[in-house]
This record gives structure tokens, sequence and C-alpha cells, in this order.
């Protein structure tokens, strides 16, 4: 099968359609299992009002509008210092507020090295943690070769 000249691609997402004046091809989304688990830490997100905030809820609403559309997983949203009661309640995301530093630093960690395939930081404050789940997947990447 061959295309014109006067073909065009256009992608959006995953999902890939080639349109040309003989041809017509999609490649549809990959199966569920193959999917991204996206894991977005923030800060005070839904408690406090600012630019931050508002940027941050942004890319909540964005991420379950994409989990929904595509039908993945739902993406895990962690907060520092946010009350459950101030969370509103999305379709297509898991959001959990996560009252002191220590037990949100290990609990997104966690988070990110057993479940994420993606590990989005809402503030740059939270490099640290970007790089103490980087240091812990190579460590179970390399245990699992040894093991194997």
């Amino acid at each position: 099968m061959s295309l014109k000249s006067g073909c065009r691609g256009t992608l959006a997402g995953i999902k890939l359609k080639i349109e040309s004046r003989d041809v017509t091809a999609e490649i549809p989304y990959p199966p569920a299992k193959e999917r991204r688990r996206i894991v977005f830490c923030a800060l005070e997100t839904y408690s406090k009002i600012g630019g931050l905030q508002n940027f941050n809820r942004r890319v909540i609403r964005n991420l379950a509008k994409r989990a929904l559309e595509r039908q993945e997983p739902p993406p895990r949203v962690l907060l520092l210092r946010d009350q459950s009661a101030s969370i509103p309640s999305l379709g297509g995301i898991e959001i959990r507020g996560i009252g002191g530093r220590a037990s949100f630093m290990t609990g997104t960690a966690w988070t990110a090295v057993t479940t994420a395939n993606l590990f989005v930081l809402g503030h740059v404050n939270l490099l640290p943690l970007a790089v103490l789940v980087r240091c812990l997947r190579l460590n179970s990447r390399l245990s699992r070769a040894i093991s194997a």
C-alpha cells in the first residue's frame, strides 16, 4: 500500500489517522494493559487560592478528561496538606490529600515506584521526590534483573 504525496497525518494522543485520496488507515489505542498509569503529585491545590493552585486544578481536570476519553486507568493524584472535604469528586481520577510532609513523601514515592508509568510533579520543590523515585526504580529493576 503506498500513500501519495498529498497525504496528511494527524496525531491525536496516540491515535494516528493517515488520510490520502486513495487510502484511510487508523491505528487504534493500545490495549488497556499497555496504557500509561499517571501519578501526579502537587502541593495544596484545593485548600488555597492562587495561580499555582489554579494551574494544578486544570492539570487534574485534563488528566481526568484524558483518562475518560482514552478509557485508561484513572490517574492517581496525591496532594500535600489538602483535606478530603475540600477535594471535589471528579470522574476518571483518584485524588487523595495527605496531611504531613513525611507521609506525603513516602506515600507518593511508594505509589510512583509501584504503579506509575509516568510521574508528574506539580511544583519545583518536589524535585527531590523525583530523584528518590528514580533511584528506587533503578534499584527495583536491578534486583529483578539479578534474580532472573
